[in-house]
């Protein structure tokens, strides 16, 4: 398979003899095949000509390196294809994934979107800070300030929840569910936000119309309940001592009862024990404070299904004025475990291959991310060594020429570079 490789030797030794690095499969004595890294070079022994062939067996590392990229691999197409509108930035603002979603949502494609630090350009017409920027800086307040309905997120530590209406939308005016949380490094630090919107624009009217015909009650019974099983939310009606009234068709759905089976029963059978005592807590909240408050914002927290899987769901709970006045409330519940599933896989994405260092670097060669491999490899710590540039680990005499200059303008034009060679731990000492 190399004869290629012999034949230029004569006509260009000078290329190979410079430690040219070449990847190919060995074969062992049963036939079977393994990956191969070899070198030539050419000498001269007793006045002769002599080919020096120095092989290293590359199976783990081209393991390993083929893990990390199935795995990116697979990431960007579940974000891809999923329905969620989905966008990332990473940790200088930039757009690094708009996917297909996204596009629809917005009309803007990912060719004009990506790279760019500007997401509000598909959402709004005028500059403003993203919920995922917002949260990148950790702007708390300014949450609050730009969206009507905002809370941390429940399950995902430091993330945000919002709720909003945009006005022009690709031409519409859309009511919008948007979560962004954030990605950490091995020592806490953000590397990237992953925001996901979801258009409810149609549910959001379905249930503004419901809760106007309760109030002002100037819907027949039948109007009422045409509108409560359209709901494509889970809509189920419970007395102020928990207990189940009526449920809609997606409540029934989304915990496959049948719907025998849960009347006259709490609904914290359908919740897990910590979902549960919130909803006691709330429910207190509301009997103590009735005519102060029309609805209980959207809370994050664990369904239960009746084949006893969980699911995450995004809940809220809001009071109803009858003719009796008998205290009655209505709890909303939303599916969410899509969005959190591509959350969930985000994270394993920002995990190290077990033993192998992988680290990030910005096109000035400085690093970006740390992980578990790269500490136990080096010795340093994340804070040791973010934001300096990656010649940190090379030896005085790489320095001095230049060679991680040249691996990163290498990789640049060409979109990868190997090399190999001793490298400097924090202690001082030397690795190949």
């Amino acid at each position: 398979d190399y004869d290629g490789v012999f034949e230029n030797v004569s006509e260009n030794t000078c290329t190979l003899c410079t430690g040219k690095r070449h990847e190919g499969l060995g074969q062992r004595n049963d036939g079977s095949t393994f990956p191969i890294e070899f070198v030539i070079t050419e000498s001269r022994v007793n006045n002769q000509g002599v080919f020096i062939f120095v092989v290293h067996d590359i199976t783990l590392r081209k393991a390993s390196e083929n893990a990390v990229l199935e795995q990116r691999r697979l990431f960007v197409q579940l974000i891809e294809k999923q329905s969620v509108a989905t966008f990332l930035i990473d940790a200088e603002h930039r757009i690094t994934q708009w996917n297909h979603a996204c596009e629809v949502l917005t009309g803007r494609s990912a060719k004009e979107m990506l790279g760019t630090t500007e997401p509000w350009r598909g959402f709004y017409p005028e500059a403003r800070p993203s919920l995922a920027e917002l949260v990148l800086k950790k702007k708390k307040n300014e949450i609050k300030d730009l969206y009507a309905v905002s809370n941390r997120s429940v399950l995902a530590a430091s993330g945000w929840h919002a709720e909003a209406w945009i006005d022009n939308l690709s031409g519409k005016r859309r009511y919008l569910i948007i979560d962004a949380v954030p990605i950490f490094d091995i020592d806490g630090k953000i590397t990237a936000v992953v925001e996901t919107l979801q258009d409810v624009t149609e549910n959001k009217l379905i249930e503004q119309a419901l809760e106007i015909s309760i109030q002002k009650e100037v819907a027949s019974s039948r109007q009422i309940k045409a509108v409560f099983n359209a709901v494509e939310d889970g809509l189920i009606v419970i007395g102020e001592n928990g207990m189940i009234e009526t449920m809609n068709p997606a409540a029934i759905k989304m915990f496959n009862y049948p719907p025998e089976a849960l009347l006259g029963q709490n609904i914290k059978l359908l919740l897990s024990p910590i979902a549960g005592s919130l909803i006691d807590e709330c429910l207190n909240m509301l009997l103590g404070k009735y005519e102060d408050t029309n609805m209980l914002t959207s809370t994050e927290m664990t369904g239960l299904r009746s084949d006893g899987s969980s699911f995450t769901i995004e809940s809220a709970i809001h009071p109803v004025i009858g003719d009796d006045d008998k205290h009655t409330f209505l709890f909303s519940a939303r599916d969410i475990s899509e969005r959190r599933h591509m959350e969930k896989l985000y994270r394993l994405m920002s995990e190290n291959v077990e033993g192998y260092a992988t680290l990030i670097l910005d096109p000035q060669g400085n690093i970006k991310t740390w992980n578990e491999g790269a500490k136990a490899l080096k010795g340093f710590t994340a804070e040791e060594v973010i934001g300096k540039p990656f010649s940190l680990f090379y030896t005085k005499e790489d320095i001095e020429a230049h060679v991680s200059e040249k691996l990163l303008e290498t990789c640049i034009k060409d979109g990868h570079v190997h090399d190999e060679g001793w490298r400097i731990r924090k202690n001082g000492t030397q690795f190949y």
